[in-house]
């Protein structure tokens, strides 16, 4: 009986989590886009590696849950989306 609670409560949890991340997805795209931004203009271009660990760190300190719960895979994708519309801005600037 006890292992069935802790079972339903971690299915409510990861439940919890799942919609939590579907529903704030657009904030935390806009939070990385605006922590790329701001990791370029530290680190400059060509450091790949270490402006993801940055701002994974400070994903991790932002959006405690967030920043263990998603998959770096899943994260460093959403830094190449942000890292490519940055891009993209800078390009339609200079025109």
């Amino acid at each position: 009986m006890e292992i069935a609670m802790y079972i339903i409560a971690a299915i409510v949890l990861v439940a919890f989590l799942v919609f939590m991340f579907i529903y704030r997805r657009n904030v935390l795209k806009e939070w990385i886009y605006q922590a790329v931004v701001l990791a370029e203009k530290e680190i400059g271009s060509g450091r790949g590696q270490e402006k993801l660990a940055l701002v994974h760190t400070r994903l991790v300190e932002r959006f405690p849950v967030v920043g263990r719960v998603l998959p770096f895979s899943i994260f460093s994708a959403m830094v190449d989306t942000a890292l490519e519309l940055m891009r993209k801005n800078l390009e339609e600037s200079r025109d």
